[in-house]
């Protein structure tokens, strides 16, 4: 039997948050490539769900942008394909912008980073990051780096 996709979500078991640094991984080889590429295919074969701020799509594409090893079809692909896989994109809503201020501050961050802490503590989800600055900063956190997934 076939299993669609909303029955795949639906049979997952665990749900994280991914940041920009380990999508655009899935899409440029670098360190930690390996790590992003296994959590990226647990993900489609059902072990886990990704969520992420609809602020991923952005900051993968910014990256990918200033790549020069990418050209504008390469970068319409990877943006396509990071649409087609199907994560979980969250809009941001008026108290989610209050905590993510709250995050930003208590931890001096970006609001950009603060977003995924901030989509991550809301769901009650892990996040995982290749951001070392973003992992000392918010040390003791949710936040995993992804070379521990």
């Amino acid at each position: 039997m076939v299993r669609s996709r909303r029955d795949q979500k639906m049979a997952r078991t665990t749900k994280v948050v991914t940041d920009a640094s380990v999508v655009v991984k899935w899409y440029n080889r670098e360190e930690y490539s390996r790590d992003a590429l296994k959590l990226r295919a647990d993900y489609v074969s059902g072990v886990v769900d990704l969520a992420a701020p609809y602020l991923l799509v952005y900051e993968m594409a910014n990256a990918l942008r200033y790549n020069p090893n990418f050209g504008a079809e390469d970068l319409k692909s990877a943006v396509k394909d990071l649409f087609d896989l199907g994560i979980d994109l969250i809009l941001l809503e008026d108290d989610q912008m209050r905590r993510i201020s709250e995050i930003a501050f208590k931890h001096g961050i970006t609001s950009y980073d603060a977003a995924y802490v901030a989509a991550a503590e809301a769901g009650d989800m892990l996040m995982y990051t290749a951001d070392e600055k973003l992992l000392r900063s918010v040390k003791g956190s949710r936040v995993k780096h992804i070379r521990d997934y």
